[in-house]
């Protein structure tokens, strides 16, 4: 979660992979101001994105293969 002027904006791990990725593929805007997604890029290690992308697929499939469902709870 991001703080915007007092407020706070929430920033999902997708949005930072999609930011990420998006860099990595060539994207051709380098100025913020054009593509403001391109800010998240920065705000988790790329490599602790995929890391926590792969846990979380692991333990989905572990949970449907228990009849059950993935939930995170934050507070």
């Amino acid at each position: 979660m991001q703080r915007l002027r007092g407020g706070r904006y929430e920033v999902t791990i997708k949005q930072i992979a999609l930011s990420q990725q998006m860099l990595h593929e060539g994207c051709p805007v380098q100025v913020v101001d054009e593509c403001p997604p391109l800010a998240y890029s920065g705000l988790v290690d790329p490599e602790l994105v995929q890391e926590l992308q792969k846990v979380w697929v692991r333990l989905e499939e572990k949970a449907r293969g228990a009849s059950g469902e993935l939930k995170l709870h934050c507070r």
